[in-house]
């Protein structure tokens, strides 16, 4: 596996299961790197999604969801 950003890719070696991400993944590291130019990971730690809390809102009536998806650019202020 691959760490990688806007500058640089290092190999990482050690504790870590390649299966376990995929790409676009937050996650700290923890190690080191050694004479050869590998990060040797010593532990792992993913970002974790923020539990939900139930609502106790009730609706009574018909119920709409709506996703909203735009993409603005200079045309639309001219």
């Amino acid at each position: 596996m691959i760490l990688e950003d806007e500058l640089q890719r290092i190999l990482l070696v050690g504790n870590i299961q390649s299966g376990e991400f995929v790409t676009g993944v937050v996650i700290a590291l923890l190690g080191h790197e050694d004479d050869s130019g590998k990060f040797v990971v010593e532990d792992i730690c993913p970002a974790s999604i923020p539990s939900l809390t139930p609502s106790n809102l009730t609706f009574s009536g018909p119920r709409y969801d709506f996703f909203l998806d735009m993409k603005l650019s200079e045309e639309n202020y001219s």
